[in-house]
């Protein structure tokens, strides 16, 4: 995930009301192996790429481009036929968008994750994790069509510029936008002790904000800068996402930091748009704030994830592919 500590180190007074998501647990126990560890199984190789790459798997690094090696083997394995799309980071290195196609109507459902990681470390929660759901759920499609295209895009360079999703955006014909039915994004679908943080649609956190800081300007100001557009069919999925999360005992909040940030941000405004990101907020010394333990440093590692989690959330997202399919947004 893009937001960084030093942004919210830099906007004190807004974080503390924006990022109030709870570090409180999920109803179920926990399990360190599910039933069927699909999506930790290809987490498990992520952070073998990430061991042998010096611990990092940044855009333009050696670590990256195996992890977009190991993405493209696997869908090929799958049976799709996947492509590549040139990206380069704000620091002007160079990485890949990875694109793979179900096939059928023309009507298309993208699934979003990033698979790069920070400089600072092997990013196994950040993203890791959302690119082992993503993987889980290319194989179920396998078996099960629903009744739309759905791309699997595994984006490059969200650390650095949100390139990956960019480059993709600005690349799209108006045809290729008019048939998005939605974009979902999935990011950091392992943290321990999780809380959902959903993109904010209709804009409830920020009206909440503003009430709590009515007499504050400045405050006022921020707020409308990060408000949604309009979107019926957003708001739509976002109780989409509410519900399939719930349904994982997996507590739900919004926010606005999911607006401006990450790989929805290229997307809002043109299609209707939708994103979860697990949060466990900790607090680092000097009042840091961190969305996560291990969030953009080398503790990223594969022990910050919580397995059962995972799973719960790859279960959660696919069950909101299947719901847009089933004409949720209309």
């Amino acid at each position: 995930m893009r937001t960084s500590v030093k942004t919210v180190v830099a906007l004190p007074a807004l974080a503390a009301v924006m990022l109030t998501a709870s570090a409180c647990g999920g109803a179920s126990a926990h399990s360190e192996e599910p039933a069927e560890a699909a999506a930790y199984s290809y987490l498990e190789a992520i952070s073998e790429i990430a061991g042998a790459h010096g611990g990092n798997r940044a855009v333009g690094s050696s670590g990256g481009r195996a992890t977009r090696d190991y993405i493209v083997e696997e869908l090929t394995q799958m049976g799709y036929q996947p492509r590549t799309q040139s990206v380069t980071s704000t620091d002007g290195d160079v990485g890949a968008n990875i694109l793979a196609d179900t096939g059928g109507s023309g009507r298309t459902v993208i699934l979003g994750a990033h698979y790069d990681s920070v400089k600072q470390g092997p990013g196994i929660n950040d993203n890791g994790s959302g690119v082992a759901t993503l993987l889980a759920i290319g194989e179920r499609l396998r078996t099960t069509r629903p009744d739309l295209n759905v791309r699997l895009a595994f984006w490059d360079s969200e650390e650095y510029g949100i390139a990956g999703s960019q480059t993709y955006v600005k690349s799209m014909s108006p045809a290729e936008m008019k048939s998005v039915v939605a974009y979902i994004n999935a990011d950091m679908t392992g943290t321990r002790e999780p809380t959902a943080i959903v993109y904010d649609a209709d804009g409830s956190s920020a009206k909440r904000l503003a009430e709590d800081s009515k007499d504050d300007p400045e405050m006022a100001r921020a707020l409308e800068a990060l408000m949604p557009p309009k979107d019926v069919a957003s708001e739509k999925l976002e109780a989409t996402l509410r519900d399939c999360l719930g349904r994982e005992n997996i507590p739900v909040d919004d926010d606005l930091s999911l607006n401006g940030s990450s790989d929805t941000a290229p997307f809002v405004g043109r299609v209707p748009v939708g994103g979860a990101v697990l949060t466990h907020e900790v607090t680092l010394p000097n009042n840091v704030l961190q969305f996560a333990p291990g969030y953009h440093s080398p503790n990223d590692t594969i022990d910050t994830v919580d397995a059962d989690v995972l799973e719960r959330t790859t279960d959660a997202m696919w069950c909101s592919v299947r719901a847009v399919s089933a004409g949720a947004l209309s």
